[in-house]
């Protein structure tokens, strides 16, 4: 299907061509220098690999003859092309041996990496790792920043990589440094330094395959064998960005995730078409796809327990009978009675506990049709004669529904919030409570397309962080779920995929944006309609902030 809104891609964060000089290295080196720079882009195509960063060791020669190559492959359609986005960057080598990943939009040129490596005194040969920087790791980090990149420590946890070579003072400058918030993790059962841990920072860990060679075999590291599902809507360094400082909601590595992450299911709302009503639809059509789902019910949640009580209550019950017979209002209470009373036609179904359910009702049916047809002795057997003159002036169609009446089945609805724990009958619950017990069952079962308006209404921030946002992520890969909401928590905690905002202009309603959580239209027109701009922001949670700390 065609994708509107984020969707995952496949990024390799960290490759090296020919441009580094260790490209190749084995015996065969030379013949794989010899690679053409299509060939280099076709082994990536055939992988299935959707963007990556070129990552040279201080060097950024070949990424301009790749953009060049990349266009020649799409003009002459060749067999294993498939559209490929290509992220500049470089490898930096700084102060004390630190590899650092530099990356950049798709807009960026070798030129952009020349002049990076001038800015951060890089003065060895290019395409070589064993020169290094001038300015220090911190020094490089804020340039990459000023030059419109991400600065990501490379293999942190290997040679070369800032956790095994910094420590004291050294490494404590780089974490405390606001501009990286993203780290390459080779080995994620690798312990993190205690100093990171003390901090309490929480570094998006990225995986590439640091790839020196066009293909390879199991344990080696070639393109397609490492590499992190990342969230955007399209490729760019602004959703790159975002998807980075969104951290586990936005990326998913290789080496920690089996399948694929935009496995959808089996049903889904394609389009939804209005036309010409009042306030939406006159002059322009609002589209997304729409199927018809099915509501089924649900045993065994961990916020709802729903269990089954066989024919019903006996409120129920006695409404349902009452109902049938067109006495809904009351009356004749000697001869109908109330279930678990003494007397009457309904006391009987709780009665005599060695005959079933279904032979009581027979039985209090065949007694209503007697009294009907003028049995001597059902007749003669009621409390009051006004009650057989009512039943005997039952229509043709009365009758036909007492004969095919039984006690439907109800259901003993509990609700817990504390995820599985101390469960509560569901009339015991306020208005959100009863709500929240609502959207559990219709969040947890099925697979169809559920369409949800404004399910925060009667339920507060809490209760929507616990219950919506947290269901939202856990079904949303095998089922669709439109929200209608006005509540920010749903939209950017429960990591929605496609944001559509509406407005009312000219007396219509009207798409203002659509796109993504990682673009920045998207996340501006959700602060200013759903928090009431950055400001209104900004200060209540300078007041709450100030409070709490």
């Amino acid at each position: 299907m065609n994708w509107i809104g984020s969707r995952w891609w496949k990024f390799d964060f960290h490759n090296h061509t020919p441009a580094s000089d260790d490209y190749g290295k084995g015996p065969d080196q030379a013949q794989y220098k010899q690679i053409t720079h299509k060939n280099w882009l076709l082994n990536y195509m055939r992988q299935g690999i959707d963007c990556v960063a070129v990552t040279d060791h201080n060097s950024g020669a070949w990424i301009d003859p790749l953009k060049q190559a990349l266009q020649e492959l799409e003009s002459e359609g060749h067999a294993d092309y498939r559209p490929l986005y290509l992220f500049p960057g470089v490898e930096l080598t700084v102060q004390g041996n630190i590899h650092i990943l530099a990356i950049f939009g798709q807009d960026k040129t070798t030129s952009d990496i020349d002049s990076l490596l001038g800015a951060v005194r890089y003065r060895a040969t290019k395409g070589k790792s064993d020169g290094c920087s001038e300015c220090s790791a911190v020094e490089v980090i804020d340039e990459i920043v000023r030059s419109g990149g991400l600065a990501i420590p490379a293999h942190v946890d290997q040679a070369s990589g800032l956790f095994t070579v910094c420590t004291g003072n050294t490494l404590e400058q780089v974490l405390d440094n606001k501009c990286v918030f993203a780290m390459e993790v080779t080995d994620l059962a690798q312990a993190k330094p205690q100093l990171y841990i003390g901090k309490n920072l929480n570094w998006a860990e990225i995986l590439g395959t640091d790839s020196h060679h066009p293909s390879g075999t199991g344990g080696q590291r070639y393109p397609g064998s490492h590499f992190t599902w990342v969230k955007m809507s399209e490729p760019s360094y602004d959703g790159l960005r975002l998807a980075l400082i969104d951290g586990a909601l936005s990326l998913k590595r290789s080496d920690n995730f089996v399948g694929d992450p935009n496995t959808h299911g089996q049903l889904v709302i394609e389009s939804i078409v209005v036309d010409d009503a009042k306030y939406l639809g006159r002059g322009q059509s609002l589209t997304k796809l729409r199927e018809d789902f099915l509501k089924e019910t649900l045993v065994g949640n961990s916020y709802v327990q729903i269990n089954v009580i066989p024919y019903g209550n006996k409120l129920t019950v006695e409404e349902e009978f009452r109902n049938l017979i067109g006495r809904g209002s009351g009356g004749f209470d000697r001869d109908i009675g109330v279930v678990d009373g003494d007397e009457g036609l309904l006391a009987n179904l709780t009665q005599d506990q060695s005959r079933t359910m279904d032979d009581k009702i027979e039985t209090l049916k065949s007694s209503l049709l007697a009294i009907h047809a003028n049995d001597t002795t059902a007749v003669a057997s009621s409390k009051d004669r006004r009650f057989v003159s009512y039943i005997q002036g039952l229509t043709p169609e009365q009758i036909d529904r007492i004969q095919c009446w039984f006690p439907g089945d109800s259901l003993d609805i509990r609700y817990s919030l504390k995820n599985g724990e101390s469960f509560k009958p569901v009339e015991q619950g306020s208005p959100g409570q009863k709500t929240a017990a609502l959207l559990a069952f219709i969040l947890s079962y099925g697979n169809e397309p559920l369409v949800l308006d404004q399910p925060e209404d009667d339920l507060d921030n809490h209760l929507i962080y616990d219950l919506i946002v947290t269901q939202l992520r856990e079904i949303k890969q095998r089922r669709q779920v439109l929200v209608v909401t006005h509540n920010a928590n749903i939209v950017v905690n429960g990591d929605a995929e496609n944001v559509i905002a509406l407005d009312i202009r000219s007396g219509q309603t009207r798409i203002v944006t659509q796109g993504g959580l990682q673009e920045p239209s998207i996340r501006d027109e959700i602060c200013r309609v759903m928090e009431g701009g950055r400001e209104a922001f900004n200060q209540r949670y300078k007041r709450i902030n100030a409070v709490i700390t």
